[in-house]
């Protein structure tokens, strides 16, 4: 099985991951299928979580750029070359 790697990072109990595809004018392919199917898990070392995927509100997103961006100066550079809302998808821990 194949697995993907994303960069992400913690807000509070919730797990914050990046669907920029590097700036393409498509949606990555794994963001489409989790909105499509938003409960599943995630694997962060040994530890698997299961989890809830949701888009995050405008708000939220205004929020969580500036700490993302640290992360990874590049995301600012595909959000100025697409002309597509890059979505963040916040991961919250299901119970």
């Amino acid at each position: 099985m194949r697995e993907n790697a994303l960069i992400y990072i913690e807000d509070g109990p919730n797990l914050v991951v990046v669907a920029s595809n590097a700036g393409a004018d498509k949606d990555p392919a794994w963001f489409r299928n989790l909105m499509a199917s938003p409960a599943t898990s995630v694997r962060i070392g040994r530890d698997q979580r299961p989890v809830h995927a949701r888009v995050a509100t405008e708000p939220e997103a205004t929020e969580l750029w500036p700490r993302l961006d640290a992360v990874n100066p590049d995301y600012a550079v595909y959000r100025k070359q697409t002309t597509r809302p890059i979505s963040i998808v916040i991961l919250e821990p299901l119970v």
